[in-house]
């Protein structure tokens, strides 16, 4: 169905899902932007691509199997989640990849469709510049703040299967 290889074009939209507390904290304004895109080990962070995925309900579906997974996963293991789906943030991919940090370095947004056809992935871009070379925890840390400010608001969602409400 979609054999070769896929650009997302600076004119699609991708969308972050958000489980709360765990992506955007309990109310604490200074980590909340720090927990949206966290990318662990420097690995690269999922968004669903709207091109792939054109219905808000249609993501919603993905957030709500993806939190379903999450509790199956914890009761395995005996263990209580307390991370539930609320909803999606969304960002032109354009706007993410013109992100730049005061050292220069950005963003790729890339098809990555490993986890399904509407799965994409953004990840560090560091700059080419040898005088300003590698990322620092600096630049890490203002990337992912410009990052959470690019996206817009919370698209809420309650799933009919979450066992506790959270406001």
């Amino acid at each position: 169905m979609f054999d070769a290889p896929e650009k997302i074009e600076d004119s699609d939209m991708v969308s972050r899902l958000v489980f709360f507390p765990h992506m955007e904290g309990n109310g604490d304004d200074l980590i909340a932007p720090l927990m949206f895109f966290e990318f662990p080990q420097g690995q690269p962070e999922s968004v669903v691509w709207r091109q792939r995925c054109l219905q808000d309900s249609d993501v919603h579906a993905l957030g709500c199997a993806a939190e379903a997974k999450k509790w199956e996963e914890a009761k395995k293991r005996g263990r209580t989640l307390n991370d539930t789906y609320k909803g999606f943030r969304s960002a032109l991919a354009g706007v993410v990849r013109a992100c730049r940090s005061r050292r220069g370095h950005g963003f790729h947004v890339e098809y990555a469709p490993k986890e399904g056809v509407h799965h994409a992935e953004i990840s560090y871009a560091p700059n080419e510049n040898p005088a300003e070379p590698g990322l620092r925890q600096s630049d890490k840390q203002e990337l992912r703040l410009y990052l959470h400010r690019l996206f817009s608001p919370l698209s809420p969602h309650s799933c009919s299967s979450d066992p506790i409400a959270i406001p």
